[in-house]
């Protein structure tokens, strides 16, 4: 059930998510990777996990785009010989934001879904 539970979430999640084997090669992606790979190959992306593998679970501030999409921060994981990587999407740029927001406290919610996940 948990292993279902978890590939349901990785695999609706608009975040784009991949796992990759030791070498290099993709064993799972989700729709949202899915779409990055034409803009890129899956090697970029593994090279770019493997450049932060050795920070696992915390949050890279890093503003990456490809085309007409755009990221601000990214996760690594690695576990025996995989290594996963998730990239965060930026927020639309026109979307209007309503004034009461300003005075609210500021927090990032991926940092708080990745916890109750974990």
């Amino acid at each position: 059930m948990a292993n279902n539970l978890l590939s349901g979430i990785v695999e609706h999640d608009l975040n784009p998510f991949f796992l990759f084997d030791a070498r290099g090669r993709a064993l799972i992606l989700n729709q949202s990777a899915e779409l990055l790979l034409g803009y890129a190959s899956p090697l970029s992306f593994f090279l770019l996990a493997q450049r932060y593998e050795g920070k696992n679970y915390e949050l890279q501030f890093e503003q990456l785009s490809f085309r007409s999409f755009h990221f601000f921060a990214l996760m690594v994981a690695r576990d025996n010989d995989q290594l996963a990587l998730r990239l965060y999407q930026t927020l639309i740029a026109n979307v209007e934001i309503p004034s009461f927001l300003d005075e609210a406290i500021h927090t990032n919610i991926y940092k708080i879904i990745d916890a109750n996940i974990a």
